[in-house]
């Protein structure tokens, strides 16, 4: 079997050919074949002086004269192609894949494709919609119960609110499909279903989920930060942040940027000089001052037990908290050696 569409360019032109040469020109440009680019109705119309209705009705015309011409049986293998590809990917096919992947002739001849699926009768496209992209999908054993549950899915990553590795949302969307009584025999299937459907997103470290959740699609910088902490699980420095976020995004990063989302964002936490950790990881905010005033207000404590809980919050030196806690106007230390917090 020929690798990619490209194959199958010759056998195209001799089809073509069966039309006249005026009627060649204009299917070559509204389709944007043999190194063309593709133009709307209209253009041809103003470049031909005629119509948008006539030219509609010239490029029909043609798609029937070639399909009942001697030489349509010269593609009989290009159909045989596409029908080995539609069944590796779940005999669906989202038309943004036909522009960018290679086996579809992408970018040199991807048009050549979008021509060939015209005149594949086994093939339809479906126009773009509020759930689902522009795809191609086989008339007859596409599923359509895989749309529904499509949805039904989306549904339920939305309120989960979390980012999948590959893998893992992989076995997620195979495991909903078996329950709807749809058993999807290939990843490429499961990754075209991925593919058409508007509400699920890839980020930058691969990772799938509801295109809503700030885990897969960060809205902005202080998000990227809160999953570059999310990913390191354990405080950072802000320029570590920041080149960490450089790292999976294509604009330029600046790392005093950074820094004003997390210290505006109380979803980070300093516990440090420069370094911070996320609110949801039991770090509470404020200076060192503020978390020996907590401590305290739980009852004396010494200084020992002071600093020990103080460094489970502050990634800071024993001689910091000693100087806080020289503080007359907060705290005072007794006869017996512990500290109280002044009221």
């Amino acid at each position: 079997m020929p690798k990619t569409i490209l194959q199958f360019e010759q056998q195209v032109k001799k089809v073509i050919k069966a039309l006249p040469p005026r009627i060649q020109k204009i299917i070559e440009e509204r389709y944007g074949l043999f190194g063309k680019s593709a133009m709307t109705l209209e253009a041809i119309g103003r470049k031909r002086g005629i119509t948008r209705e006539r030219v509609r009705q010239i490029e029909n015309d043609s798609l029937r004269k070639i399909t009942e011409s001697d030489e349509f049986s010269l593609l009989d293998e290009a159909f045989m192609f596409l029908e080995g590809l539609f069944k590796d990917r779940g005999f669906v096919i989202p038309e943004h894949h036909i522009l960018k992947e290679a086996v579809f002739g992408a970018p040199k001849a991807s048009n050549l494709t979008l021509f060939l699926l015209e005149l594949f009768d086994g093939a339809e496209r479906r126009k773009d919609n509020k759930f689902f992209y522009s795809r191609w999908q086989h008339k007859k054993y596409f599923d359509e119960r895989i749309e529904k549950a499509l949805q039904e899915f989306t549904h339920v990553l939305k309120l989960r609110e979390e980012a999948y590795n590959e893998d893992e949302f992989l076995a997620l969307l195979r495991k909903r499909l078996d329950e709807a009584g749809i058993h999807v025999h290939t990843g490429n299937a499961l990754l075209s279903f991925i593919a058409i459907t508007k509400n699920i997103w890839r980020n930058s470290w691969g990772e799938y989920g509801h295109i809503s959740c700030s885990f897969v699609k960060p809205r902005g910088m202080k998000d990227e930060a809160y999953i570059a902490l999310k990913k390191a699980d354990e405080p950072l420095h802000f320029t570590e942040i920041a080149r960490r976020i450089k790292e999976t995004v294509n604009r330029p990063v600046h790392v005093q940027t950074v820094h004003n989302e997390l210290i505006k964002d109380d979803r980070f936490v300093l516990v440090g000089r420069g370094l911070y950790a996320l609110h949801s990881w039991g770090y509470e905010p404020g200076f060192v001052k503020d978390v020996i005033i907590k401590i305290l207000k739980n009852g004396p404590a010494t200084e020992e037990k002071i600093i020990q809980e103080v460094c489970q919050q502050r990634l800071v030196k024993k001689s910091t908290v000693v100087t806080n806690l020289q503080n007359r106007k907060h705290f005072t230390l007794s006869d017996n050696g512990t500290y109280t917090l002044l009221s």
